[in-house]
This record gives structure tokens, C-alpha cells and sequence, in this order.
């Protein structure tokens, strides 16, 4: 919730202060639907976004459900320090310090688009791409699967094998297809560029798994922040 605030506040203000509509790919496939209604389509959605936030926020409060400030910041720290890790920035410090020092309207921008692309690529890829389609192939596998097992731990068994390659295919295309939205005009996977974009959405797909979305999504957001300034 914190970085989706973010990001659709600052498209807002990047909007009418630039005059021109710009949106990371992931996101303008959510948005292009509602685009059709017209020019401002993007950003009524980005409303609709926020009063979600703050009608979520109110909820909370209301049903006293625990906000927990201390897990929230231990969160993003932990989502940092993975970042960190994955795009090897760290022997790039100075670099870093002195394009943050100079930095113009354009990188900040860019690093807007960066947070941006954090949210959306992570809702599309691994919560759904990862996380919701093999659930929904296993509940029809489950459907057409008629037959009656004796030993209830030997059925148990299979169906967490049955799980486990559901979601090992998962991993693969919502991969694969992280990759192409990256590399849409030259897509190959013997390319470097496309290989790498595929191996980090597996490694993704991992974080998933084992951390959830919301650190993946924190993670994909700095990494792509620290990339960015680094160079």
C-alpha cells in the first residue's frame, strides 16, 4: 500500500507538471482498458487506486486490526538488503552518491517509473502469473480427477507432487513472459539481456514463495531504483 501511494501520486504530479502521460508497461496493461473511456482514463484509475489505499486504511482502523509500524519498517529493510544483493550495486557506492547529487527532472522520473514497475510487474507476474494460476490448474485438475485412492497418505502425496510441477511450470512461463514484456521487439532466450530478465523472474518467483508479495514487490522496486542510479 505505502509504495502503490506513492508511486500513483507522484504519476499524478509528473502528469501536470510535465504534461505528458508516462507509465511503466506493466502497469499501462492494467490501465489499458481503462484508457477507452478517454485521455484521462490512467489517471482516474490512479484515483480510483488511492481511495481503495485510504478506504483499506480506514477499514482497518475500524475493524481494529493490528498495524504493525515496527514489521512494517523491518519489511522494506529486509527488502533493501535483497535488492542490494541482486543487482550488485554495492561496489558502486560513489557512483551512486554522485548521480543522486545530480540528478535531473528526467532520472527522477525514471526512478518513479522504477517503483512503479515494482508494484504492478509483481501483481501480474507472481502473484498471478506464479501465485494464482497454479492454484486455479490444480482446483481443475482436482475437479476432473475422479478417482478414489485407499491410502489417504499416498493420495496426500501425489497432490502435493502434482502441486509442486504446477508450480515449477508456473515459475517458468510467468518467466518467460517477464522477460518477453522486457524484450518484446528481439526476444530470445539465447540473448543476454532477455536470459538474465528470465532468470531474475525465477529468482523472483523464489522470493515469492518463500518471503510473499509484499517483500517481492519492495525488492523488485529498489532493485530497479539502485540499477537505475547505478548506472
Amino acid at each position: 500500500m505505502p509504495i502503490l501511494l506513492l508511486y500513483e501520486l507522484l504519476i499524478i504530479y509528473f502528469h501536470y507538471d510535465h504534461g505528458n502521460t508516462i507509465r511503466n508497461a506493466a502497469d499501462v496493461w492494467i490501465k489499458y482498458v481503462i484508457n477507452i473511456i478517454g485521455a484521462h482514463g490512467t489517471f482516474a484509475f490512479g484515483i480510483f487506486i488511492l481511495v481503495l489505499v485510504i478506504f483499506g486504511f480506514v477499514s482497518m482502523v475500524r475493524e481494529k486490526q493490528d498495524i504493525n509500524l515496527k514489521f512494517a519498517v523491518l519489511a522494506v529493510l529486509e527488502s533493501s538488503v535483497y535488492a542490494w544483493l541482486l543487482a550488485f550495486v554495492a561496489t558502486r557506492l560513489t557512483q551512486f552518491v554522485l548521480v543522486h547529487l545530480l540528478i535531473s527532472d528526467e532520472r527522477k522520473l525514471n526512478l518513479v517509473l522504477s517503483l512503479g514497475a515494482g508494484v504492478y510487474e509483481e501483481i501480474i507476474f507472481r502473484a498471478i502469473g506464479y501465485g494464482l494460476v497454479p492454484y486455479v490448474l490444480f482446483r481443475i485438475i482436482r475437479l476432473f480427477d475422479r478417482s478414489k485412492s485407499a491410502n489417504s497418505k499416498k493420495r496426500e502425496s501425489a497432490n502435493h507432487h502434482i502441486g509442486f510441477e504446477l508450480k515449477l511450470f508456473a515459475a517458468i512461463i510467468s518467466s518467460i513472459m517477464f522477460a518477453w514484456l522486457h524484450n518484446m521487439n528481439s526476444f530470445s532466450l539465447l540473448d543476454y539481456t532477455t536470459l538474465y530478465r528470465f532468470c531474475m523472474g525465477l529468482l523472483f518467483c523464489v522470493l515469492y514463495e518463500f518471503r510473499g508479495l509484499g517483500i517481492v514487490v519492495w525488492t523488485h522496486s529498489f532493485y530497479d531504483v539502485f540499477v537505475y542510479l547505478s548506472g
